[in-house]
């Protein structure tokens, strides 16, 4: 499995498009996916993410 840490950081600097990383992470296990979405909240609290950023 590539970096979830570096795929998840290039997709919020807009670095790599947002369909690749849909592909990326629905071609995940459901575990990984879990783990993914678990790192994406940690980010999110650590940027202290608002409502605007959402989308």
């Amino acid at each position: 499995m590539a970096d979830p840490y570096i795929i998840l950081n290039e997709l919020a600097q807009e670095l790599r498009p947002m369909p690749q990383g849909i592909e990326w992470f629905e071609g995940l296990s459901a575990e990984e996916q879990s783990h993914a979405l678990r790192l994406l909240s940690h980010f999110c609290i650590q940027a202290r993410a608002t409502a605007e950023d959402g989308p």
